[in-house]
């Protein structure tokens, strides 16, 4: 489906309208870096390349809001368990993860309410 999100951990799959938006798109080489004291400089590699993604949800509707907190606050437990990311292209990326500490939204009251959402999200 274009334009929509995929959330899937286990049996629970939450379908939202939205994008992962490419000026949003981030990578993340995990190095420790130092110097000796002359100068030279030394880099220890910790990790593969991690990816941040912004996942912009506009309009959400009650039930679909609903379904997503609770996925969030529930199902992962917030950054605690990793699940399966569907893009609107159709990418699936298993190790997806959201990263921020709070789920922010806007709400907006017009002929019936509707959310918004930015969602910080880590792969990998």
């Amino acid at each position: 489906m274009p334009n929509t999100l995929t959330f899937t951990s286990g049996v629970v799959s939450v379908i939202a309208p939205g994008v992962l938006t490419p000026y949003s798109k981030a990578a993340e080489k995990i190095q420790v870096t130092g110097e000796t004291d002359g100068g030279t400089v030394f880099v220890y590699t910790k990790a593969s390349t991690q990816r941040y993604f912004t996942a912009r949800l506009p309009k959400l509707t009650q039930a679909v809001f609903d379904a997503l907190y609770d996925f969030w606050n529930t199902t992962v437990n917030g950054k605690a368990t990793t699940f399966t990311l569907t893009d609107e292209d159709g990418a699936v990326y298993t190790t997806a993860r959201f990263w921020d500490e709070k789920l922010r939204w806007t709400k907006h009251q017009l002929a019936e309410v509707r959310y918004d959402m930015d969602l910080l999200l880590r792969i990998g």
